[in-house]
């Protein structure tokens, strides 16, 4: 029911997990968080469930990136 999001990623999934853990600002945390774990290549349905924000918000993250 998920799709993955094919990203060319600039980050490997360890730095993508440090930039998480630095961040301070709650919606730039969220985002990163997401980010992670679609780097970490988990579905969107899945990301939505572990970070708590919109379908479409974890879509949108990618273009933002």
């Amino acid at each position: 029911m998920g799709q993955r999001i094919q990203v060319e990623w600039q980050e490997t999934a360890d730095e993508m997990k440090q930039l998480y853990k630095q961040e301070r600002h709650p919606q730039r945390r969220a985002r990163l968080q997401a980010l992670w774990h679609l780097r970490e290549g988990y579905r969107i349905a899945d990301v939505v469930a572990k970070v708590g924000v919109a379908y479409r918000s974890v879509q949108n993250y990618p273009n933002k990136y």
